[in-house]
């Protein structure tokens, strides 16, 4: 699927430009993960519900690794919907006003 996004990607840069730009695309070798502090950046701007899951995970690794992070990183950069993450904020174990700070980036 990535390489196909990124065939796409490369022919689609070249339509738009008339050059043949010199890419090799070609399988990862392997996976490195970046640190745990580069976790979740959007979710890091909010200090507030930062420092909630912070609470919840006080190891780094386990806050880069949690679903719940996760889940509220994205709805804070503006992918989700309510119908999608609507019945399950108030499982993520945050304040009343954290949650809506969530539903906010939902409606």
């Amino acid at each position: 699927m990535q390489a196909a996004l990124a065939v796409a990607s490369w022919q689609a840069e070249a339509e738009r430009t008339g050059l043949d730009p010199q890419v090799v695309i070609r399988e990862a070798e392997r996976f490195y993960a970046a640190e745990a502090y580069h976790q979740k950046h959007t979710l890091r701007g909010y200090d507030d519900i930062e420092a909630e899951f912070t609470r919840v995970y006080p190891d780094p690794d386990d806050f880069a690794a949690s679903t719940a992070t996760a889940r509220c990183n994205g709805i804070l950069a503006g992918h989700g919907t309510w119908e999608v993450h609507g019945d399950e904020i108030g499982d993520y174990g945050l304040s009343a006003i954290a949650i809506e700070e969530l539903e906010r980036h939902l409606r």
